[in-house]
């Protein structure tokens, strides 16, 4: 036990732990960043996260009319993103669990060296090493504040899912109903499709509403036309008087 505390074992093992805790909370304060830009824009994102999370709620909202808890709906899936394999939220405690382990042996080496009488300027140094350690990770944490940006990325896209797109898909799934009551209140006026059923109606339906569409295009190609030909003939007039 001496000649180990009295090697360099436990200290190379207490910085080592410290480089990679802080890599950690590095690497996942960029990934946050990231995700709060794309969360900034969520139509032109090009996250692979957000763009799923966009469609996925397109297709609950359409299949159920309506999500009733956008707070869970984005919990589930920020919790399900994973980094290279390991969940956003493990990512997360990996620097805590460092803390506490390169705390724990670097005042319990020290502890060690008091109580088996061993030098105390080494004892002294482990007590440095941990505490040191834990300074540096939690100085770290309050730094780079990775929890306020993860509170900023779920700002975003709560009020994007809740004020912006569920309305949207509110407004057009009522456009559809209006759509569909209208034709299907035109079909209804109709003898010829009253005695036609099930799939034969539904078709005749179809093909009645692309008529619709096309005639309506029609008029206002026509109608185009004609405001460029009474700008042409202004034109002309204008030139020759």
């Amino acid at each position: 036990m001496e000649e180990l505390l009295k090697g360099e074992i436990v200290k190379t093992f207490i910085i080592a732990a410290t480089v990679f805790g802080v890599a950690v909370k590095v690497v996942q304060t960029f990934i946050l960043i990231n995700l709060v830009e794309e969360s900034e824009n969520i139509p032109t994102a090009k996250n692979k996260l957000i763009k799923q999370m966009k469609l996925k709620f397109e297709n609950c909202y359409r299949l159920n009319l309506g999500v009733n808890n956008v707070k869970a709906f984005v919990d589930k899936y920020i919790h399900k993103y994973k980094i290279c394999g390991i969940n956003i939220n493990h990512l997360e405690r990996i620097p805590i669990i460092i803390t506490w382990i390169c705390a724990v042996a670097g005042i319990g080496c020290g502890c060690i060296c008091y109580l088996q009488n061993y030098s105390v300027k080494v004892g002294s140094l482990y007590e440095i090493y941990g505490v040191g350690s834990a300074v540096i990770l939690k100085l770290t944490e309050i730094i780079l504040d990775a929890p306020y940006k993860k509170k900023v990325l779920y700002i975003n896209l709560i009020d994007f899912f809740e004020n912006s797109l569920q309305i949207r898909l509110m407004q057009d799934v009522k456009k559809i109903a209006a759509v569909s009551n209208e034709i299907e209140e035109e079909m209804n006026e109709m003898p010829v499709i009253q005695e036609l059923k099930g799939e034969q109606r539904n078709q005749e339906a179809i093909l009645h509403y692309r008529k619709k569409e096309k005639e309506s295009k029609e008029e206002e190609k026509k109608a185009s036309d004609k405001n460029a030909e009474a700008i042409i003939e202004d034109v002309i007039s204008q030139f020759l008087s």
